[in-house]
């Protein structure tokens, strides 16, 4: 009996070994959650809409590149600047330098002082070299990091994504411009898919300009350059911080263990009210804004084709993607506006939603409402009729054509066909056309509100024309995005 209780007694006090939870590690994030917040997915929608490339070719070169880099990336802080130095600054910090930059780039014309022809054909180039840009230019911060996984081996950043609990410090060194170049270069090349390597390889003058940007020297498109001082200086005076940008992680990082010397001064240009605008945008969010699909994806089947001037069937096939498909979409291309000259085009394409009190109005009652009220009627008309198909479009005749991703209001034709189909006076014309410009739906070219443009009499674009002027407007306000018509064999914007 005694030795049977004895044995009890014995059994009671010992204690079960348990391993000592080890403190201060976070579970690495896949790229879904890392970029599936509200206020990410908003700036990924961003992205996707200031893209010139077709819906494929913008998952291979941009998303799949911005993805991985985010699980690089994970709850890192920008250390070096001190806005930006919070749990998963780093990839806000990306995200607003890609939204911006491609934003302002929409102005430019690339390359400058090349034909018309050239420039169009490299409009795509020029457009994914800025989001490259914007997506690798702060991979230096990664030389700060000095990372270790929950079982002790090193963690570094630079080559590979957390597989496993880490943890991580930060460097109080500052790294200098040639590592940074350096870095910057030699991860971009290496990380980048090849398709988009090759498919650069197609326009020399566009690989040269990104290789010498990325290094840290100033290439010969000055352009370029000029944006990313702006943008850099300007991200680094207001940063775009969010409550909604940072992700409940296993810890809060020690600011006083984050804290770092600033970057060296980049110089600061002037910012007019056009940039001041848009940088104030970041933290702006609307109801339907925070409803997105967290999942950044874009796994839509019924998107509207739409390919760039410089992107065809054939091109896709030579880099090994195959054909484009019906879910593609272009947005925000850029064209001349000058009758004569190819100037400048400052696509501040904006689109304002609808007044609630300006509903559509009855036809022959233009001297008693407002031109707001007259353009809501105008717009109620056109919208509706290109829907149901009683406005034709993309014919010799039509008073309305579609060119990449815009739908061309031929002008003063397009009016006098609304007056015509409602029963009005022609003389009201100019009415309804102040009334339309008052809803500010139209691209607005450098200041200028017309849009030149040739209209041929056959598809085949030869034989007679006739020189042209029109609005611009963006496709997916007046069509459903999965009906949107292909592009007009009769019409060509310089």
């Amino acid at each position: 009996m005694f030795p049977k209780l004895q044995y009890k007694l014995r059994r009671s006090t010992i204690q079960p070994s348990i391993p000592a939870k080890r403190e201060g590690y976070f579970t690495p994030q896949n790229y879904q959650t890392l970029l599936g917040t509200p206020a990410r997915q908003m700036q990924v929608k961003k992205i996707w809409q200031s893209s010139l490339l077709p819906r494929s070719l913008f998952n291979s070169f941009c998303l799949e590149p911005l993805q991985a880099l985010s699980e690089r990336y994970q709850n890192l802080p920008a250390a070096s600047f001190p806005g930006w130095n919070h749990s998963g600054g780093l990839v806000d910090l990306t995200l607003q330098n890609i939204v911006v930059m491609m934003h302002l780039s929409k102005g430019m014309i690339l390359p400058a002082n090349a034909l018309p022809e050239d420039q169009s054909a490299q409009s795509s180039h020029w457009n994914c070299l800025v989001f490259w840009l914007g997506l690798y230019w702060y991979v230096p911060e990664l030389l700060k990091v000095e990372g270790e996984f929950y079982y002790g081996d090193p963690w570094h950043p630079l080559s590979n994504a957390p597989r496993e609990k880490y943890r991580f410090l930060i460097n109080q060194s500052d790294y200098d411009s040639e590592s940074a170049g350096v870095t910057r270069l030699a991860l971009t090349v290496s990380t980048l898919p090849k398709e988009a390597i090759r498919w650069l390889e197609i326009q020399p003058d566009v690989r040269s300009c990104f290789y010498l940007e990325l290094a840290g020297f100033e290439s010969f498109e000055k352009q370029i350059h000029n944006l990313m001082d702006k943008v850099a200086a300007h991200l680094i005076q207001k940063p775009q911080r969010s409550a909604a940008n940072t992700l409940d992680d296993d810890l809060e990082i020690n600011d006083t263990k984050m804290c770092a010397k600033t970057h060296k001064a980049i110089p600061h240009p002037q910012i007019d009210n056009v940039y001041e605008q848009y940088f104030n945008l970041g933290n702006v969010m609307s109801q339907s804004d925070a409803n997105l699909d967290p999942n950044p994806h874009f796994e839509t089947d019924n998107e509207r084709k739409n390919v760039g001037s410089d992107l065809d069937e054939n091109q896709t096939q030579k880099i090994g993607l195959g054909a484009i498909d019906d879910r593609q979409l272009i947005d925000f291309p850029t064209y001349g506006s000058s009758e004569n000259v190819h100037k400048n085009v400052n696509n501040a394409y904006q689109v304002h939603p609808h007044d609630q009190e300006s509903a559509p109005v009855a036809p022959g009652t233009s001297s008693q409402i407002s031109k707001k009220q007259i353009g809501e009627a105008f717009w109620h008309w056109l919208s509706e009729g290109l829907e149901n198909g009683t406005i034709a479009c993309n014919e010799a005749d039509s008073r309305v054509q579609l060119v990449a991703g815009f739908v061309f209001l031929l002008v003063p034709g397009i009016f006098y066909r609304y007056l015509k189909h409602t029963g009005q006076s022609a003389d009201e014309r100019e009415n309804v056309q102040a009334g339309f410009e008052r809803l500010n739906r139209h691209r607005r070219n450098n200041g200028k509100r017309f849009t030149f443009a040739t209209l041929y009499n056959s598809a085949d674009r030869n034989g007679p024309y006739k020189r042209v002027k029109g609005y611009l407007v963006k496709s997916t306000v007046l069509f459903q995005a999965n009906h949107v018509p292909d592009d007009s064999q009769f019409l060509v914007v310089p």
